[in-house]
């Protein structure tokens, strides 16, 4: 007799039973494991049809003999019941073959089309592991980098996580040498290739009072670039600060080779923005350059208040080669020829040698004034050029008067002589009119 073991819709065998039984008894097969055979209406458990459904066997009396069975006679009508029956048990037993072949060779082709996908999921799970391998070594080569020697710790990590940004956009940092002969730039663009850089301090936020213009050229590799080669447009050295800062690719960058897996980067970009190029925390340099500009206004102030001093002294001088001007046209001690020698020889004596010293000791100051660092620099120092000026200015003056004095016609006349020192006072009254107005700039700028 053949059984079927039905498994989620599925029929398999055919068994006979002592292979059930052995099925049981490994295990396979449990008490509650649906089974069918032929001529049943519907499956049932193995352990109702099997255990439960085995029939009790007969007592030896109740079997008889074989001879007393051989001995029965059967009538030509049973007989051919017996054919019919035997026909029809035939055919339905060919039914049943031919169903259980056709089951075996579902089951086959069901185990076939497994085996083939158990191998392509192989094969494609290979695939997806060498995949995920090279996409892993492509963000370990290009998101990461060395730390620098000159580079610090803390901008280290700021930079890397830069690097390691999600940011659909590109995003961008800068860190400052330790020494402050180099800036490097982190960026999430995976791709590599030349890029150039240009940054200009902004007025009043960095650590020295000079303008710093600088350009220079990197290259971005591994998500970081490095300038440290600089020409100079305006000052002579990166010094701490504030800068505005634009990044610029020269050509289009090229990407790497498993980018296609990621993010697919950009080709181009500009970058523009202001950013603060310091080796020291941000509260550590805001407090550096409110003490450098405290420091600043201090040294300026003391130099304004010495320019003050030096315009009221050019001042003073003036007024004192007009009043000896004024003995020459107003004395009545010799000729007018002996009274403009007297003066000539006072102020060879008295101012000549002053005004040499006041402009030699001046222009040093000028020169001393521009190795130093403190607010308003080019203005003060425009100052202490101009007092140098007003100085030759005045010797020139004074020398062109007494050229007049000595070619005057008729000296001896009072008209002549008052006419020239009209002339005189217009000019030594507009000089000193020039110093005042440049005075009252100068103690303006003056805050103590």
């Amino acid at each position: 007799m053949n059984w079927f073991v039905i498994n989620e819709n599925e029929h398999l065998g055919p068994f006979k039973e002592d292979a059930l039984t052995e099925l049981f008894r490994a295990g396979e097969l449990q008490n509650d494991s649906l089974i069918w055979r032929e001529g049943l209406d519907e499956p049932g458990t193995y352990h109702d049809l099997i255990v439960e459904g085995l029939p009790p066997e007969l007592p030896p009396e109740a079997m008889g003999s074989v001879s007393d069975i051989r001995e029965v006679k059967q009538t030509p009508v049973e007989e051919q019941l017996e054919d019919e029956i035997l026909a029809s048990n035939s055919d339905v037993l060919e039914a049943a073959e031919s169903e259980a072949g056709f089951i075996a060779k579902t089951k086959r082709a069901i185990l076939v089309a497994t085996k083939k996908t158990l191998r392509i999921a192989l094969v494609l799970a290979v695939i997806a592991a060498a995949a995920f391998g090279g996409w892993k070594y492509y963000e370990t080569q290009t998101m990461s980098f060395a730390r620098p020697s000159t580079m610090g710790i803390e901008d280290f990590n700021r930079l890397k996580e830069v690097a390691f940004s999600d940011s659909k956009e590109p995003v961008f940092a800068f860190a400052l040498s330790k020494d402050k002969s180099a800036l490097w730039m982190a960026t999430n663009v995976a791709s590599s290739g030349p890029l150039s850089l240009k940054i200009t301090s902004q007025p009043g936020k960095v650590l020295a009072n000079e303008r710093v213009v600088a350009l220079s050229k990197g290259v971005l590799e591994g998500r970081l670039a490095h300038f440290h080669t600089f020409d100079f447009e305006d000052g002579q050295r990166v010094v701490e600060g504030w800068y505005e800062v634009e990044a610029t690719t020269l050509a289009d960058l090229k990407a790497p080779l498993l980018s296609m897996f990621g993010k697919s980067p950009r080709k181009r970009f500009r970058y523009l923005d202001q950013v603060l190029l310091t080796t020291m925390k941000q509260h550590h340099f805001e407090k550096a350059l409110a003490k450098m500009k405290e420091k600043s206004e201090q040294n300026a102030d003391a130099f304004w208040s010495e320019l003050g001093q030096k315009y009221q002294t050019i001042k003073a001088m003036a007024n004192n080669i007009h009043n000896s001007l004024n003995k020459v046209f107003d004395g009545e001690l010799g000729n007018w020829g002996q009274r403009v020698d007297a003066f000539e020889l006072e102020y060879t004596n008295s101012f000549g040698g002053f005004f040499t010293s006041f402009v030699v000791q001046n222009e040093k100051s000028y020169e001393e004034l521009e190795k130093k660092t403190f607010e308003e620099k080019t203005e003060i120092i425009s100052n202490y050029a101009r007092l140098s000026r007003l100085a030759k200015r005045l010797g020139a003056e004074t020398m062109g008067v007494l050229e007049l004095m000595r070619a005057l016609e008729n000296p001896e006349s009072k008209e002549s002589q008052e006419t020239l020192k009209q002339g005189v006072d217009e000019r030594f009254g507009k000089f000193v009119s020039d110093i005042e107005e440049n005075l009252a700039e100068v103690n303006g700028k003056n805050k103590n």
